[in-house]
């Protein structure tokens, strides 16, 4: 398997959060499930004929995937399996940019995977052509950049930069913070609080938290394990370890003993690569 990440061109950093390309064969139809938790984005993932199964934890519900689509925020985590060739080039969106897309609410794309045709813009299945048209790597990210420069440079309103400034506080915080402290740094009641995340974010403010909280404790986790109970457990808003478990098990359908242990079917190998690649970029 072949994984890569690629930052956007800077005046697309408030919007993109980096580009990413999986290539690879895999056997048959039985592998390894791959286990993708929220991660508080939207996607656009492109397809170049592949076929892959995704799997909800929580209900166990299979949907079959052979094309382009916009993935929408998710609030529970899904079971990506590969199905013989794989050729997919994703664009991870930060808060607001789906919006900007498509001129619809991201709440509209909740837990949702929409073909890409759906959406009907004709831009986005001319872009979905050119993609795999490309001779290199380097010149796909000259061509996804170009194409989303020319629509996301535009004058962003208050409201959404406001969205964006909420999101990247909490994405940033050492400390988990909780609603009413974002109420109070912000000056914001809470219903204006819930009409910006329904239209920039996509997910509730709580559980946009409860995302964010555990997408933070599983990095932590698997770079601090023996000590990781001792306190980061509690600055990042969980009141003991049985409400940890709780939270993982919601996340991954398993305890954390079974899932770091050898009874685990899942790989977390898309998922462990994403965080150290993104590690590397930072320092």
């Amino acid at each position: 398997m072949y994984y890569k990440i690629f930052q956007p061109a800077p005046q697309l950093k408030p919007f993109i959060r980096y580009y990413w390309i999986l290539r690879g064969i895999d056997q048959g139809s039985a592998g390894t499930n791959d286990l993708l938790i929220p991660d508080g984005c939207t996607e656009i993932i492109f397809n170049d004929s592949s076929v892959y199964a995704r799997t909800d934890v929580t209900s166990g519900q299979e949907l079959s995937i052979n094309e382009s689509c916009v993935v929408g925020q998710r609030n529970k985590s899904i079971l990506a399996r590969r199905i013989g060739h794989t050729h997919l080039v994703g664009v991870k969106l930060s808060a607001g940019a789906l919006n900007l897309l498509s001129g619809i609410p991201e709440s509209e794309f909740r837990n949702l995977s929409i073909a890409l045709e759906g959406l009907k813009k004709t831009w986005l299945t001319e872009l979905e052509e050119r993609v795999f048209e490309q001779d290199s790597e380097a010149q796909m990210i000259s061509l996804l950049n170009a194409a989303f420069q020319s629509r996301l440079n535009g004058n962003r309103g208050h409201d959404l930069q406001l969205s964006q400034a909420i999101s990247r506080y909490i994405l940033g915080a050492e400390l988990m913070p909780d609603l009413s402290g974002i109420q109070e740094r912000y000056q914001l009641h809470s219903k204006k609080l819930e009409r910006l995340f329904n239209q920039y974010i996509g997910l509730s403010p709580k559980n946009y938290l409860k995302v964010m909280r555990f997408k933070k404790a599983y990095k932590r986790l698997n770079r601090h394990k023996t000590s990781f109970y001792d306190g980061s457990i509690y600055d990042l808003g969980f009141y003991d370890q049985n409400h940890f478990i709780k939270d993982f098990q919601f996340f991954t359908s398993q305890s954390p003993s079974d899932y770091y242990g050898q009874r685990s079917e899942i790989s977390d190998e898309v998922l462990l690569q994403t965080m150290r690649q993104l590690r590397q970029r930072v320092s």
